[in-house]
This record gives structure tokens, C-alpha cells and sequence, in this order.
């Protein structure tokens, strides 16, 4: 092969890499993002950013939708994916926690101090019916139901429904890909996923230009 020729193939190999990173770039320029930056909780925020990154997935945070008579709830985190909507609600406690899914009151023991809190599923029960009279099309089959516990959190593993989970921190992600590895569910796709986010995204940044005004 001529010194010739080998140039030319260089040169197209050089072209040809230079016109995969623009299309990288306009790629990641065009995809929108959602999340907000200064959210609430900026150490699992990040986690969550970050592995939604890694796994090409839409994540929101800190999301206000409506409900009835011009309230809104806040939801801390939704992943996108592509099997599953996943609804996370964050909680920060310590110590042990006993209960049972079905109970409207959990205990938390720590350092010899029993309190009751409010069984978080409940809530997030609450949010998904919410989400879906907004969304309209979707239903709780598409839907998981996750709380989040920090790490300092000891428990039994609750009995819970199907698609919903409480978990540790720790083992959310893992929670997360076993869904999406598991599922019968066929891939939600890329459009509906970037359609479903904007239209969450826009609705709670109304709520929010709303309580400014």
C-alpha cells in the first residue's frame, strides 16, 4: 500500500471521528435536563444524577403536581426509565424501624427513644394516583413505589405490594436495574419518555411561578 493511500484512509478515519463526537455533542446539547440544581437533598440528588446519567435515564426532582383544590405535593425524586416510572421519597432517619407495609405508623427506635412516624408508602401512594389522573395514560403497573431509607436505617425487609420497595440507599440502584433487567414490559420510547418529562417538568415549574406570584 502507497504512502499515498495510507494518508487517505488516515484522513477519513480522522473525519469520520470528528463527525462522531459533533454528533455526540449536538446529542447531549439537545437533550433537555430536568432536574433542579439546588435540590433538597444534594447527597443522594447526586447519586441519583449521576447513575440516571450512566444509564441514559430522565431524572426530576423536587416536583410539584396538582391536586384538588389548587394544592400541590412535592415529589423528591422520579426516574425515567425504560421499563419503569420510578417514584423515590427520601427519608433521613436513624436508629431501627418496625412495621408493617399496612400500617399507617412505623416505629423508630433510636438510642432507647421510640417515636412514630408516618408510613411513607402511604404518601407515595398518594403521589403516584396523582401522577397518573395527570398523566392520564398511565397506569400502577407502570409505576414503582420507592423509599429510600438512609444508610444508618436498620430493618426487617417489610412485606410490601407489588412494585414497591423500601430499601437503603445502598441498594437503590441495584433495586433499580434488577426492575429494569426483569421486566415484561416492553422499552418505553425515547420520545414518549422526553414528552412525559416535560410535561412534569412544565407543570411544576407553573406550580412554582404560581406560590412566587
Amino acid at each position: 500500500m502507497s504512502d499515498e493511500v495510507k494518508q487517505l484512509i488516515l484522513i477519513a478515519i480522522v473525519i469520520i471521528v470528528l463527525f462522531l463526537i459533533v454528533l455526540l455533542i449536538v446529542k447531549l446539547k439537545s437533550k433537555k435536563r430536568y432536574y433542579n440544581k439546588n435540590p433538597k437533598n444534594r447527597y443522594l440528588d447526586k447519586k441519583i444524577r449521576k447513575y440516571s446519567r450512566n444509564r441514559d435515564f430522565l431524572f426530576l426532582n423536587d416536583v410539584f403536581l396538582p391536586v384538588e383544590n389548587n394544592q400541590a405535593i412535592l415529589i423528591d425524586n422520579i426516574i425515567l426509565g425504560n421499563k419503569y416510572i420510578y417514584i423515590i421519597s427520601q427519608k433521613h432517619w436513624e436508629g431501627e424501624l418496625k412495621g408493617f407495609e399496612y400500617d399507617t405508623k412505623w416505629m423508630l427506635v433510636h438510642k432507647n427513644l421510640t417515636k412514630y412516624v408516618d408510613n411513607p408508602l402511604f404518601s407515595n401512594r398518594f403521589k403516584i394516583k396523582m401522577l397518573i389522573n395527570f398523566l392520564e395514560e398511565k397506569n400502577e403497573d407502570d409505576i414503582v413505589n420507592i423509599i429510600a431509607l438512609n444508610n444508618k436505617v436498620k430493618f426487617n425487609d417489610f412485606q410490601t405490594q407489588p412494585l414497591e420497595n423500601v430499601v437503603n440507599i445502598c441498594d437503590l440502584f441495584k433495586l433499580i436495574d434488577e426492575y429494569e433487567k426483569t421486566s415484561p414490559l416492553n422499552d418505553i420510547k425515547e420520545e414518549e419518555i422526553e414528552r412525559i418529562a416535560n410535561l412534569i417538568y412544565e407543570e411544576s415549574q407553573r406550580i412554582i411561578n404560581a406560590q412566587k406570584g
